[in-house]
C-alpha cells in the first residue's frame, strides 16, 4: 500500500520555541522510535515514549505528541498488545480532531482501520476507511482520495466484501488517471492485479503489473510489482519466471530502510527456486534455494515478525516437498477446462466489467495449455504477495 502512513509520522517537524533539554531528548527518542519502526525492528521501551508524549503535550508541541501517539499506537500493536495499540490510535484520532487537522485525521484514521482490522474486526475498520473516503472527497483533493481509496481496498477484502474492494480498486485507478498521476496509478493497478490473482485469474493480473511495472519510477512501487508478478507466476508453474522476479525485486531490496522486505523477497526467491529444483530434479539448484531459505529463517528470527516467519517456513516447506507444499490443502482443479468452468461462473456472478474481462483472458490462456498432466495451479496460497 501506499507510503503515506510513513510521510505522516516520519517527516521531520520543527523543534518547538524555546525547547530545553528535556524536548531534545524527547525527539531524539522519537526520531530513534521511527527509525526502528521503519527497518522493521520494534523497540522495547514504550514507557520513555509515553513520557514524551506527555512532555509535547505540556509544551504544546502537538505535531511532535500527535506523531509519537501514532507511533505508540504502532509500537504497541508490533508487540502483541492490540488493545493497547487500539487505546493509542483513538488518543491519535481525539488530538487530530481537536486541532481540526485534516492530515493527521486522515492518518489517524488510516491506523485505526488498519489496526482495527489486524485485531479481527473488519466490518469496523470498513467504516474507519470509507469515512476516510468520505472526507478526502469532501476537500476535493484526488491525491488523498486514492491513498483512502487504496486503503478501503485492503480493509474490505480482509472483511470478505470481494465486490467492494474490486470496485474500490478501479475507482482508486480512475481517479489516478484523471489527476494525471503515474505512481498512484501503478499502486492501483497492483492492487487490482492482487485481488484478480486472489480471485482466481493469474493471468490476467500478471499483465496488470507487467504494464505498472512500465510506467512506475518508484523504488518502493517496482519492488512490490515485481513481488506480485511473480506471485501470479507461481499461481501458473511458471517457477522460473517467477525467481527472475523475485530475484530483481531481492536486488532493490538492499537499498530498501525495512529488512523486513529484504527477508521476505528471499524467502520467495528460495520457495520458486525450490519447486523449479523438485520439477527439474535439479539436486543442485535444491541446494541453493534450501541455503537461502535458512538465511532467510536466521533473519526473521532477530524481527521477529509472524508474517515473515510464515513466509519462510512456507520456503522451507517447499525446499523439503516441493510445489506440493505451495498448493496445501486446496483442492486443485483437475485439468485446464475444470478451472475454466469456475472461471465462467465467477464472470457470470459478478458485477465488475474488470472481473468479467479477466476470466475472459484466463479462459482464453486455459485454452492454449490443452489436457496438459500439470494441474493449473490458481488456487496456489500466495503468501510472498505483497500487502494489500
Amino acid at each position: 500500500m501506499p507510503n503515506e502512513k510513513k510521510n505522516s509520522l516520519s517527516e521531520e517537524t520543527d523543534t518547538p520555541t524555546g525547547s530545553s533539554p528535556e524536548i531534545e531528548a524527547a525527539l531524539q527518542l522519537v526520531e530513534n522510535v521511527a527509525q526502528a519502526l521503519q527497518t522493521g525492528r520494534a523497540p522495547r521501551g514504550r514507557k520513555p515514549l509515553r513520557d514524551a508524549i506527555r512532555l509535547f503535550r505540556h509544551n504544546g508541541a502537538l505535531e511532535h505528541a500527535f506523531r509519537a501517539q501514532c507511533m505508540l499506537a504502532e509500537l504497541e500493536y508490533r508487540q502483541g498488545e492490540p488493545v493497547r495499540a487500539l487505546t493509542a490510535a483513538r488518543a491519535a484520532q481525539r488530538l487530530a480532531e481537536q486541532q481540526s487537522n485534516p492530515d493527521w485525521l486522515d492518518a489517524s484514521l488510516e491506523l485505526l482501520a488498519r489496526l482495527t482490522a489486524a485485531s479481527g474486526q473488519p466490518a469496523k475498520a470498513q467504516v474507519y476507511a470509507v469515512d476516510r473516503v468520505r472526507r478526502a472527497r469532501k476537500r476535493g483533493e484526488a491525491h488523498a482520495t486514492v491513498n483512502a481509496l487504496l486503503a478501503l481496498v485492503r480493509i474490505a477484502w480482509q472483511a470478505g466484501d470481494a465486490e467492494t474492494a474490486i470496485n474500490t480498486a478501479e475507482e482508486a485507478a480512475e481517479v489516478a488517471q484523471q489527476c494525471d498521476d503515474a505512481e498512484a496509478s501503478s499502486r492501483a493497478e497492483q492492487a487490482l492485479g492482487s485481488l484478480l490473482l486472489q480471485t482466481g485469474c493469474p493471468c490476467a493480473a500478471y499483465h496488470l503489473f507487467t504494464a505498472a511495472l512500465r510506467s512506475t519510477t518508484s523504488a518502493d512501487n517496482r519492488i512490490r510489482l515485481l513481488l506480485s508478478r511473480g506471485s501470479a507466476s507461481m499461481c501458473m508453474g511458471n517457477y522460473d519466471s517467477a525467481a527472475r522476479d523475485f530475484r530483481r525485486a531481492l536486488r532493490e531490496t538492499k537499498e530498501h530502510p525495512d529488512q523486513r522486505l529484504e527477508v521476505g523477497t528471499t524467502a520467495a526467491l528460495a520457495a520458486a527456486e525450490a519447486a523449479r529444483a523438485h520439477e527439474e530434479s535439479n539436486e543442485q539448484r535444491l541446494a541453493k534455494a534450501t541455503k537461502l531459505a535458512e538465511r532467510a529463517a536466521r533473519r526473521s528470527r532477530r524481527l521477529r515478525d509472524t508474517q515473515l516467519e510464515h513466509k519462510v517456513g512456507l520456503a522451507q516447506e517447499t525446499a523439503s516437498r516441493g510445489e506440493a507444499a505451495l498448493a496445501g490443502a486446496a483442492v486443485l482443479p483437475r485439468s485446464p477446462r475444470d478451472a475454466a468452468g469456475a472461471l465462467v461462473a465467477l464472470a457470470k456472478g459478478s458485477n465488475s466489467q474488470v472481473v468479467v474481462d479477466a476470466c475472459r483472458r484466463e479462459v482464453e490462456w486455459l485454452a492454449t495449455l490443452g489436457q496438459q498432466a500439470r494441474p493449473y495451479r490458481c488456487a496456489f496460497h500466495v503468501p510472498f504477495l505483497p500487502t494489500l
